[in-house]
């Protein structure tokens, strides 16, 4: 089975090999390569109909099956407050640590048709947004 990949010409044979088994499904999370690779993670994942969860809205909205994870607004919307109270004076390190208070479920349901996937209705209908 695939293992971390840390360089672009990776990708095709890590999610090759995420694919052979029948349940098979990978998890994205974000990472600079995976910002430079939109487009052939999820063209890759899709032609080996394989289910992927990715960290940011842009991938479903780019054709994937589904994110889960922070809103971009939320994250910089943080790094420009701390950034007005480093500007004032305060230090980096007497800032407390952050954490996310809010997800966002994103589902493109054309792409879970096309793989073959009927998400629940419960799921459905708990999720931010759901792509047609």
């Amino acid at each position: 089975m695939a293992g971390r990949v840390t360089v672009a010409n990776e990708l095709a044979p890590a999610i090759a090999d995420f694919a052979r088994p029948s349940n098979g499904g990978i998890i994205i999370a974000a990472h600079a390569l995976i910002a430079g690779n939109i487009g052939q993670i999820v063209v890759l994942s899709n032609q080996h109909h394989l289910p992927s969860i990715y960290a940011f809205k842009i991938l479903p909205t780019s054709g994937g099956l589904l994110s889960y994870g922070t809103k971009m607004t939320d994250i910089f919307r943080g790094a420009a407050i701390y950034t007005d109270r480093i500007l004032n004076g305060e230090m980096p390190s007497d800032l407390p640590e952050q954490n996310p208070t809010r997800y966002q479920l994103v589902i493109n349901h054309k792409t879970a048709n096309a793989l073959g996937i009927k998400p629940p209705l419960m799921i459905l209908g708990r999720a931010d947004e759901v792509i047609e």
